[in-house]
């Protein structure tokens, strides 16, 4: 009988085999003529020692398993801590919904002067019971719990190619300042001003790169769940001319020409949240990569009914777990124009209506070379030679 060991790692565009091939009962035959045959009981003890190693090896080659990722605890499922939010560019694009238990993701026509909005899921994928050795991503379905009012009911997915930060705003409108938002993917950085008495305004140093605008917010002292942008001067004279505090004047330095370079000069005092270069999406929206998947399921209808929204997700969690890709989450918006979204998020109060993500992979379990069982037969064979002496 001949048997073949073999190990395979599969990737996106390529699979590599590796196979050790032999003549189990071949060899043991050899090596029992070599010292010689005194009967037909030690051959066959051999001979089921082979077959029980074989039986052995082929039986925990690989093991298949399905499970359910979600931000709860019950029975079928495993806890799996999850973070989203939505963002919108409707009016100022400057909120966070990462506490809110519903995410609203309006969506009116591709063009940055209408009304577009995403929303953004991730899962922690370390919750997955010996992912480090995962060999194969069968399927992999994300499943959303939304409704739709609009033209039509179709939703798409696609992967995210920067990291972001959740947040905790809780409804349209309260333009929260921490996490993800239209044009930001965090938090920004929290300054206090420091008082100039030669000019009678305040400064804040250190402020990188705040050309492009939406780089600056200003936080009321009476308010701190909403934030502001500034109106931003070309100047230090035209700020101190300009409006008064409660307008939220600034004027940017780059090069030092009142001062350091990089100072932001304010006409008022408040705590300021600001955004460098590497705080900003690339693609306003959530920046995404690969194809786009629409949704496999779900009525086409306007009535706000909610059910679930299935996504084939199997490529996207493949790039995460089989090529090493880093997991930044999905990104979700309505598919069509004219059409409005409504999720529930990861804290939503009926926990099993929360995102889930369905995996059926292969687990790839170590399998000793040919040689190693081997050894441990021919041990075996002396052992046995030498008790019938």
């Amino acid at each position: 009988m001949r048997l073949t060991f073999g190990t395979e790692r599969q990737r996106k565009e390529t699979t590599h085999k590796e196979s050790y091939s032999f003549d189990a009962f071949g060899i043991v035959n050899g090596v029992l003529d070599l010292f010689g045959r005194s009967g037909t009981m030690l051959k066959r003890m051999v001979m089921a020692m082979v077959a029980l190693v074989m039986v052995l090896g082929l039986a925990n080659v690989a093991s298949a398993d399905l499970i359910t990722l979600q931000k709860r605890t019950a029975t079928g499922v495993t806890y799996a801590e999850t973070w989203d939010t939505a963002m919108t560019s409707y009016q100022e694009p400057h909120y966070n919904l990462g506490g809110a238990d519903t995410l609203e993701a309006p969506y009116l026509v591709a063009n940055s002067s209408q009304l577009r909005g995403t929303a953004l899921v991730k899962f922690d994928l370390g919750a997955i019971p010996d992912v480090a050795k995962l060999a194969t991503v069968n399927s992999a379905t994300l499943l959303v719990r939304a409704n739709f009012n609009g033209d039509s009911s179709l939703a798409s997915v696609k992967q995210l190619a920067q990291d972001w930060v959740e947040g905790s705003g809780t409804s349209l409108g309260w333009k929260t300042c921490n996490g993800a938002q239209w044009y930001t993917r965090n938090s920004g950085t929290i300054a206090t001003p420091t008082f100039d008495a030669g000019s009678g305004l305040y400064y804040v140093d250190s402020v990188a790169n705040l050309a492009g605008g939406n780089r600056v917010r200003w936080t009321p002292r009476n308010d701190y769940n909403r934030d502001k942008t500034f109106t931003m001067y070309t100047s230090l004279a035209d700020l101190q001319s300009g409006a008064p505090a409660e307008n939220r004047g600034a004027y940017w330095d780059e090069t030092g020409v009142e001062g350091d370079a990089n100072r932001l000069w304010l006409k008022g005092s408040n705590e300021i949240r600001w955004y460098a270069d590497s705080d900003m999406w690339t693609t306003v929206g959530g920046t995404v990569t690969g194809p786009t998947h629409v949704q496999s399921n779900g009525p086409n209808g306007d009535n706000w009914t909610y059910y679930w929204l299935e996504f084939d997700v199997t490529s996207i969690v493949e790039n995460w777990l089989i090529d090493g890709d880093d997991n930044y989450g999905f990104r979700i918006q309505p598919h069509t124009n004219y059409t409005n979204m409504r999720i529930y998020s990861s804290e939503n109060a009926s926990d099993s209506l929360r995102p889930q993500l369905v995996l059926d992979y292969t687990l790839a379990v170590p399998v000793a070379e040919p040689g190693s069982a081997m050894l441990m037969l021919l041990g075996t064979v002396f052992g046995l030679r030498r008790r019938r002496r």
